[in-house]
């Protein structure tokens, strides 16, 4: 009549382990228990909510999240069209850091990682080696509030001049 059905799971367990279910190892403690990658036991000194970078980093990576979302809306609002308004906005976030790859003259490449969209911003989660960026954290968030601020006009005067 027809083929007989195939034989799915022939060794017992495959099936949990597949699907990552137990296999009925104990698991070693490294992996079961969370945070252990980065405890003193491995030489990090651990990361503390009390620190202002790490406070900076966690809340200024929400700021970075939101200009972003924001940007991205007054991209949106100038173009009225959601494939262009994404390709947009790849090409707003993506070109300058692809740019700078291939860019060799340190001038230049200092005013892209101070100017893109993209590159601004992402200084905001460092906590070490602050002083080797080119420009401060919130500065560098600063220039992404910019260009959100700048995106977001533009669509409110585009969609006020167009629905007049």
């Amino acid at each position: 009549m027809g083929d007989p059905p195939p034989r799915r799971h022939p060794e017992p367990g495959t099936r949990r382990r597949l699907h990552g279910g137990t296999t009925g190892r104990p698991r070693p403690p490294s992996v079961a228990a969370p945070g252990t990658a980065l405890s003193a036991a491995n030489g990090d000194e651990g990361l503390s909510l009390g620190d202002e970078p790490t406070l900076r980093a966690v809340y200024g990576t929400v700021l970075y999240l939101a200009l972003v979302a924001l940007l991205s809306y007054g991209v949106a609002a100038v173009l009225r069209d959601t494939a262009g308004s994404i390709a947009t906005m790849l090409i707003l976030l993506y070109v300058a850091p692809i740019l700078a790859s291939f860019i060799t003259d340190p001038r230049w490449l200092r005013r892209i990682d101070r100017l893109s969209p993209m590159l601004a911003g992402l200084k905001i989660p460092a906590t070490r080696a602050l002083d080797s960026l080119t420009i401060g954290p919130w500065q560098d968030l600063g220039v992404l509030a910019i260009w959100a601020a700048g995106a977001l006009l533009a669509g409110l005067l585009s969609l006020q001049l167009r629905d007049a």
